[in-house]
């Protein structure tokens, strides 16, 4: 007889994916908008596999939508390096994109520029996957007043795309239902089959 060896590849699919560094708080922001519970610690890589959460849209439909916590990212993930290719395949499915970033420079980092860096390793992995619609959330608002709103003005000066400010910290949400809405927006015009636009019936 023969015999075939099958190699079979799993990818996470998601509506939504969230895309940034290792302690940007992609994690933190799926446990407050939805019931999943990936592990919040403060060292790089806490998410070694995606978690998906089911999040609610504030329509009259009561619209869910998934979103996935995927492996932070670190540069020359496109050539593999770090979590590489086992970070960047499960966003290769998403509709929409939600770039994470460190408002507070928590790492000494600079969100501007990490933006800059999170956008070109997707394009270099994949331009398709780089041309997804996208809404970047500037985290840690609660942190550093002078250094965010200094990271904000910079980040909102060279993003493309629209930027929601707030935190994902547990004891002090802020700005939640805010991206939660903008998603919500972006699906439906990415996907308006499945994430049909609801109005209320005035009686």
């Amino acid at each position: 007889g023969e015999s075939t060896e099958l190699f079979l590849e799993l990818k996470a699919i998601a509506d939504v994916g969230l895309v940034g560094f290792p302690n940007a708080g992609k994690s933190s922001f799926l446990r407050r908008v939805s019931r999943a519970r990936p592990k919040v610690g403060h060292w790089p890589f806490t998410t070694l596999q995606p978690h998906v959460g089911i999040v609610e849209a504030a329509d009259p439909a009561m619209t869910q939508f998934t979103v996935a916590d995927i492996p932070g990212l670190i540069e020359g993930a496109s050539e593999g390096r770090g979590l590489g290719h086992h970070f960047l395949r499960h966003i290769e499915r998403v509709k929409v994109l939600l770039f994470v970033l460190d408002g507070a420079s928590s790492d000494f980092r600079c969100p501007a520029e990490d933006l800059h860096q999170l956008i070109t390793e997707l394009n270099t992995y994949s331009p398709k996957i780089a041309q997804r619609p996208a809404l970047v959330f500037l985290n840690k608002n609660d942190i550093d007043e002078g250094v965010f709103e200094h990271n904000e003005q910079k980040v909102r000066a060279t993003s493309p795309f629209e930027v929601v400010v707030g935190t994902a910290a547990e004891e002090n949400a802020i700005g939640m239902q805010d991206v939660i809405d903008k998603l919500h927006d972006l699906l439906r015009k990415a996907d308006p089959e499945n994430f049909p636009t609801y109005t209320r019936r005035h009686s």
